[in-house]
């Protein structure tokens, strides 16, 4: 516990330094470099249960863990202290999770396999995203 607090201190404190450094909003800093770092750890999680042929356990956590994230996280830090969430980059981010959610049910029901090809749609999409919120918010 102790080194996550030490090691989520230093990720604040370069996430700010870089949002400075760079000059662009320390929300765009969160939303894309960030929530890739929060997000190896499901990575390779995922990666490892696929090798063990369990689709099941790499899909549920990523869902899973998106959905904690969504709920659970924002939950507790309201409940300790309220914050502020910039309307602009909220509809955005929300209105592409909507939509990738949306793809990923239509992937999913396509045949119940997520293909290569839809692996790098999912990518691109990703991509997409970046770029929207560097455009509308720098």
């Amino acid at each position: 516990m102790t080194l996550l607090l030490i090691g989520s201190h230093f990720t604040v404190i370069s996430a700010t330094g870089l949002a400075q450094a760079f000059k662009i909003n320390p929300i765009l800093i969160a939303m894309i470099v960030v929530s890739l770092g929060t997000t190896m750890p499901e990575l390779f999680y995922s990666l490892k249960a696929l090798k063990r042929k369990e689709d099941g356990l790499a899909v549920g956590d990523i869902l899973g863990s998106v959905l904690a994230d969504a709920t659970i996280v924002i939950g507790i830090l309201a409940l300790i202290s309220p914050f502020y969430f910039p309307a602009k980059i909220v509809y955005v981010t929300g209105i592409f999770m909507v939509m990738a959610s949306l793809v990923l049910i239509k992937f999913m029901r396509s045949g119940r396999t997520i293909t290569k090809k839809e692996g790098y749609m999912l990518l691109i999409f990703w991509l997409a995203y970046v770029i929207i919120e560097f455009v509308m918010n720098s």
